[in-house]
């Protein structure tokens, strides 16, 4: 006790600080979390960003895969008719609908005498579709777009611009050329809006961040 009493003298007589932080200190452990969430919270939502688009792009051509493998079965490409492009094209990869529509209750259809059963194709029956209609979907929950390439007599004729009423500026036929008026590719279009989940002004922008089986990635 004796020694106790001398060590307090020996510090001037001051009392033993209590623990915890001064409020001096709180707020300057506050204000430096700030700026790191600051600093840190736009990169993390941008690799975020990045890579649900790395995700839809593989969806996209996951999609893309799936109907060279329809093609295969059926010597076409599934259908797109106008206003139904997308509907139709989840009908087609995977089957949904009920067993009056496409034969076979549950995922696959069957589409010839025979009882044999065609689909899902290339794992899309796991890729997120929309509430009724079914309708695929990006990693952003963004529609994906299907557009068929029209050929007349062996002639191509641009694509079938009748999916929906909310397409790419221009519609999908000019947003399907390169800026010399050549068209990326004249079997398919599969297009989603991107993270931005609006259309680029593919005339006026020298880059899009919409999500594409034709426009070449950066």
């Amino acid at each position: 006790m004796g020694y106790k009493l001398a060590a307090w003298h020996v510090r001037g007589g001051d009392r033993p600080r209590p623990g915890g932080f001064t409020l001096l200190e709180m707020l300057t452990v506050i204000i430096i979390i700030a700026l790191l969430l600051t600093i840190g919270t736009p990169s993390v939502l941008r690799m975020q960003t990045i890579a649900q688009r790395s995700n839809s792009l593989r969806v996209v051509n996951l999609i893309d895969g799936a109907c060279n493998s329809y093609k295969s079965d059926h010597d076409q490409f599934p259908p797109s008719t106008p206003g139904e492009g997308r509907v139709n094209l989840v009908r087609a990869l995977v089957g949904y609908g009920n067993e009056n529509e496409d034969g076979k209750a549950g995922l696959g259809f069957k589409v010839r005498p025979g009882g044999k059963v065609w689909g899902p194709y290339n794992g899309c029956e796991n890729v997120d579709v929309s509430d009724a209609p079914h309708i695929f979907l990006d990693s952003f929950g963004n529609e994906i777009y299907y557009y068929r390439g029209i050929w007349q007599d062996g002639v191509f004729d641009g694509y079938n611009d009748g999916d929906n009423s909310d397409g790419p500026p221009g519609g999908i036929d000019l947003y399907a050329k390169d800026p010399g008026g050549k068209y990326f590719r004249k079997d398919f279009l599969l297009i989603t809006k991107g993270p931005d989940g609006d259309w680029a002004a593919f005339r006026t922008e020298s880059t899009t961040d919409d999500i594409t089986n034709f426009l070449p990635e950066d």
